[in-house]
């Protein structure tokens, strides 16, 4: 086992608690692999630069509704999407909600439960759902199930099948770069939690080699 001793200590007020959890040695193994793999992400220059997609609509009386997307740098984003590819699909070790389930089990704490919990929203794009209504023809493209799929139809699988479905959801927001602004608009929320689960781990490996002791939580994460 694993052990991880720290003192959480509320952010904005004089509440602190000592902790103390332990992990199996093949999790810690797997979360620091985690960590090694996020790092390859994270230095795309996708990430570095803070990319996202952008698009814009047009509309008058005499024609119909037009999206107009910015172009998109095709070999920066395939970069960061082959690097992305370990934590958003469910067969693979890296996983995000493998890696958040590690976490959530072990870490078993209201702090660390609620922290995680943001995490999830912003994965599961609940986060974003809330601050944005932007509907496609069928399905949101603010949804997991839309980004995923369109990912397995253009690429990770090819799927063909997928792709006629993601088409008819999209409409117009389809027709510019196959729909690629939209899906990236949604994924950097996907993105930045599996950074900001990285960042926790890098805590978690930072405490256990003795480099760290104190870990700071936002008011209300502790009792």
């Amino acid at each position: 086992m694993v052990k991880i001793e720290v003192t959480l200590i509320s952010s904005d007020g004089p509440e602190r608690e000592s902790v103390s959890f332990e992990i199996p040695k093949e999790e810690w193994t797997q979360l620091v692999s985690f960590h090694d793999e996020v790092e390859r992400l994270r230095s795309t220059r996708f990430v570095q630069n803070e990319r996202g997609g952008q698009i814009s609509f047009t509309c008058s009386v005499r024609e119909p509704l037009r999206s107009n997307a910015k172009l998109v740098d095709f070999e920066e984003v395939g970069t960061m999407l082959l690097r992305l590819r370990p934590f958003v699909l469910n067969k693979e070790a890296y996983y995000f909600h493998k890696i958040k389930n590690i976490l959530k089990r072990r870490l078993d704490h209201r702090a660390f439960c609620m922290h995680i919990g943001l995490l999830d929203d912003g994965f599961s794009l609940k986060s974003m759902q809330c601050k944005i209504s932007f509907d496609g023809q069928g399905r949101s493209p603010l949804s997991v199930a839309m980004v995923m799929d369109w990912l397995n139809s253009y690429e990770y699988h090819r799927d063909p099948n997928k792709r006629k479905a993601v088409e008819q959801d999209l409409g117009i927001l389809g027709r510019d770069q196959n729909g690629l602004p939209v899906i990236l608009f949604a994924l950097v929320d996907m993105i930045q939690s599996i950074l900001d689960l990285d960042s926790l781990v890098e805590t978690l490996m930072q405490v256990e080699s003795g480099a760290r002791s104190k870990i700071d939580c936002p008011s209300g994460f502790l009792t």
